[in-house]
């Protein structure tokens, strides 16, 4: 049988792809379940691309607002970093006067989800790979 390395590479590039667009969905359920952005200017400004060199995905790119660090940081005008770090313990719905609060919305999705993509990667890099060895 004639390996197939041109089907094993979209296969590999597709199931990368999928992986970017269900972690992109993840990423604004996420921003949603924390209601992070006025009137869902967060959500709506997210995008996603991926990128190929030599026919092969390899880079995701998720681009959104620069505030949208801020937030995840609890940082912004008058509260630095190092004035979250000095409150991290008061951080709580019932804080009183507290006005930022860090919503970690973006690491914890992708950190969810790393494991598949690491996953992915090493079996469709590794059929590829083999395949390629091969005498013909």
């Amino acid at each position: 049988m004639e390996p197939n390395v041109q089907a094993e590479q979209k296969a590999f590039n597709d199931a990368i792809r999928g992986w970017g667009a269900r972690s992109f969905r993840e990423l604004q359920r996420e921003i949603f379940r924390l209601r992070i952005g006025v009137s869902g200017d967060a959500s709506a400004s997210m995008k996603w691309a991926s990128y190929m060199k030599y026919g092969s995905v390899d880079k995701l790119s998720y681009k959104f607002e620069r505030y949208m660090v801020f937030v995840h940081k609890g940082v912004g005008k008058g509260w630095p970093i190092s004035r979250v770090r000095a409150n991290a313990g008061a951080w709580s719905a019932a804080a009183s006067g507290k006005r930022r609060v860090p919503k970690p919305w973006f690491n914890n999705v992708i950190e969810k989800q790393l494991q598949e993509l690491a996953d992915t990667a090493a079996k469709h890099k590794a059929e590829i790979a083999a395949r390629r060895l091969m005498i013909k």
